[in-house]
Formats: C-alpha cells, sequence, structure tokens
C-alpha cells in the first residue's frame, strides 16, 4: 500500500520557528476490522505530540462541533449466543476518541453503552513489546517489526524510528517510533498510516470538553458485557426453541478481548 509522504522539507529559517514549540504530528490511518462475519474499513486521525495525543474517527475530526458520529452494535446472533452480524447506528452527540497525556500516565476514551456516552478513564497501557531484527520498507519509511500481546490478541507492529513520536493508533504506543503499520495476528484487526504530516496549525492538543459521566475501565467493560446481554435477551426470538438466552455464552469481538483482572 503507498504511503503518501506529507512531511515538509524545512530550511533553516523555518526550522527555527519551530524551536520552543511543540511538533504535533498528524497521522491518517485506515482501520480494516473483520469480525462478526464482515469487512468494515474507517478512516482515523492522531494527532500527537510527544506530551499528549488524540485518535479519533475521520467523521468526528471533520464534525467535532456537533459530535456526530457512529456506533456499531450487535444486531443478530446465533444459537451459540455469538454475534454473526453487525448493524450501523446513529448515536448523535457522541464523539469516540481516545486521549493520551503521557506527562500524567493517563488515558482516557469514550464508550457508548446502554443508550447513554461515558467518558473512561485508565491508566496509559505499558506495552511489554519485544523489538526483532526484522526489517521492512513502508513507503520510503524504513520499519522494524516489534511483536507484544495486549487483552488477549497477539500483534505485529511495523514501526519507523525516522518518525520521532513514540505513538500509534488506538491505545498502542511505547516504541522508539511511529507505529506505521499493526495488526493482530488473526488479521481481525488492521491498522495501517495513509498518510503523515506535520499539522503546522495546531499550537496544542486537548481533550474535548465532553459532560459524559466519567467512569473506569471496569466500569466501562461491565457496562459494555451487559449490553452483549441484554442484546441477547432481545434476539431470543431469534434462537431454536430449545435454547434461551440464559447461561449463554457472550463472545466479545471487540478489540480488547480478556483483561488483566480477568487472567
Amino acid at each position: 500500500m503507498k504511503l503518501l509522504l506529507l512531511i515538509p522539507l524545512f530550511t533553516i529559517s523555518s526550522f527555527s520557528q519551530t524551536l520552543g514549540k511543540k511538533m504535533i504530528y498528524q497521522v491518517n490511518y485506515e482501520l480494516v476490522s473483520a469480525v462478526y462475519g464482515n469487512k468494515i474499513i474507517t478512516d482515523y486521525i492522531l494527532l500527537s505530540s510527544e506530551s499528549e495525543s488524540i485518535y479519533l474517527t475521520q467523521e468526528s475530526f471533520s464534525k467535532i462541533n456537533n459530535k456526530e458520529n457512529f456506533n456499531i452494535i450487535a444486531d443478530t446472533i446465533n444459537n451459540k449466543g455469538e454475534i454473526t452480524n453487525i448493524v450501523k447506528v446513529d448515536t448523535k452527540n457522541h464523539l469516540f476518541y481516545t486521549y493520551k497525556d503521557f506527562e500524567k500516565d493517563s488515558l482516557t476514551f469514550t464508550n457508548f453503552a446502554n443508550e447513554k456516552s461515558y467518558k473512561v478513564s485508565e491508566k496509559n497501557i505499558s506495552f511489554d513489546w519485544v523489538i526483532t531484527d526484522e526489517e521492512k520498507i513502508i513507503s520510503s519509511y524504513k520499519c522494524k517489526k516489534a511483536v507484544t500481546h495486549f487483552r488477549g490478541r497477539d500483534y505485529i507492529a511495523w514501526f519507523s524510528e525516522e518518525i520521532p513520536i513514540f505513538n500509534g493508533p488506538f491505545k498502542f504506543n511505547d516504541l522508539p517510533g511511529l507505529i506505521v503499520e499493526i495488526y493482530d495476528s488473526e488479521l481481525k484487526y488492521s491498522w495501517i498510516a495513509k498518510s503523515i504530516q506535520l499539522n503546522k496549525d495546531l499550537l496544542k492538543i486537548e481533550e474535548p470538553n465532553l459532560k459524559y459521566k466519567l467512569i473506569d475501565i471496569k466500569t466501562s467493560v461491565i457496562f459494555s458485557d451487559k449490553e452483549l446481554i441484554n442484546l441477547v435477551s432481545l434476539n431470543q426470538s431469534r434462537l431454536p426453541q430449545n435454547v434461551t438466552s440464559e447461561g449463554l455464552k457472550i463472545k466479545r469481538g471487540t478489540i480488547e478481548l480478556k483483561y488483566e483482572w480477568e487472567e
């Protein structure tokens, strides 16, 4: 896949003007998710400096003033209680984003569950990366391979030390260079950078000031799991007569499958 290279060349005078000012990169990622039997492509934007970042959908970025977006929820289940189909539901007045504050070692993201919007807090993730000797060129960037395990999935990442931000899409970070490409071993979720540029207009990255109720990560997982259980109940009529929703095991299909406290 061709990576659009948009990082400008600096003259000595223009570079001197950036001294004392945070360098903010804008990375456009394409996320391909292949879960629930469907393939979905979503465009995301990462705005990142060395101290903070925000990751949000292209639609959220474009419509941040009226905060319109879409949430993907389960629609159909099979007789094993597994999700087999999905629909898009317009969740007006909800903005999906992930905000990282590296100086405070904090991470905040939004969740939509049970028809309510929440802001979820947890510590910034400390990844146990293993950097290998394998290298490849993605567009003109020399990238190195790294692997890790994160909340139920094994990931392969390609990062470039030529881009000096230790960050990546979603919650991924902590490599010595920008994550240009990352995917899980089953190819259920994969991200690749489509363009990388310096955002010279943005002076500071700030978390959106939204009046969502603040909850912790464990509470957010409980809410999301309960929503899946409710969906099973709502779709009980679609199950065979000899099967009920009670006692059915709910299989998560989200990026995060299993959490630390569930190990």
